[in-house]
């Protein structure tokens, strides 16, 4: 699946710092990327 780049740079960003959870209503959640779960807060 392809992403626009500042949700790559988002979701690296967030591997490289360790993160597991990623909050957020753009990227597509809910779901699962390179071990980081997506979570829509608004859900």
């Amino acid at each position: 699946m392809w992403y626009a780049h500042w949700d790559s740079m988002i979701l690296a960003a967030c591997r490289v710092a360790g993160a597991t959870r990623l909050y957020t209503e753009d990227i597509g959640a809910p779901r699962e990327i390179d071990g980081i779960e997506l979570v829509n807060p608004f859900a």
